[in-house]
């Protein structure tokens, strides 16, 4: 096989759908199954099986990440001369879950006043027309907010776990990522600390 092919392969290993992808440690997690968008099959973490909104996060690392959660993980991809992964992760959540314990979540989905708010409104009320209830049909049919998560204020690879731990605390569950490092408490931090849209960078 040739090198371009090891690359590619080794590639493709570690940026495979996160959190695992990225070599973390997650026991016992939410529940995984088959997101289909345009006939392209994804994960999907259950963080609330009956959740009404689904979280659609690109988790973008560029070349200035240094570390990352486990920390051999950058070195390996640094070892292999591989390009640093970017990730795409869907969560299912509870909406007002959400909104009742991250300032963020209420302000940018609990208005009117950012577009991905209205679009939220706007789609529970066509499944009230079809008489679809959000907590008993599969993910697919249930309103998918689009954000994006650049490397900015950490410059960590591996932020994808960090964040479901986040999103299984706010809905009463326990963080799943082991061991916690200062690195991975950092992480979590950011991502506590956002109340805007603005904050962290976190949308783009």
């Amino acid at each position: 096989m040739s090198l371009a092919a090891n690359k590619s392969r080794d590639k493709a290993r570690l940026s495979r759908a996160a959190p695992v992808a990225t070599g973390l440690s997650i026991s016992p997690a939410p529940k995984k199954s088959a997101f289909v968008i345009n006939g392209v099959s994804h994960d999907i973490f259950e963080v609330q099986p009956t959740g009404d909104v689904v979280l659609e996060i690109t988790f973008e690392n560029s070349p200035a990440c240094n570390r990352s959660i486990p920390a051999d993980v950058i070195k390996e991809l640094r070892l292999k001369k591989l390009e640093i992964p970017s990730v795409k992760v869907f969560y299912r959540v509870d909406l007002g879950t959400l909104k009742k314990h991250s300032k963020y979540f209420a302000n940018l989905l609990g208005s009117e006043v950012f577009g991905e708010g209205q679009a939220v409104k706007d789609a529970f009320a066509r499944l009230k027309v079809e008489d679809l209830k959000p907590s008993e049909i599969e993910a697919e049919k249930l309103p998918r907010v689009t954000m994006v998560n650049d490397d900015f204020g950490t410059r960590t690879l591996g932020r994808e776990a960090v964040f479901l731990d986040l999103l299984c605390v706010l809905h009463g569950g326990e963080h799943t990522t082991k061991p916690v490092s200062l690195l991975y408490l950092t992480v979590l931090v950011s991502f506590s600390c956002m109340r805007n849209r603005a904050d962290m960078r976190f949308l783009k």
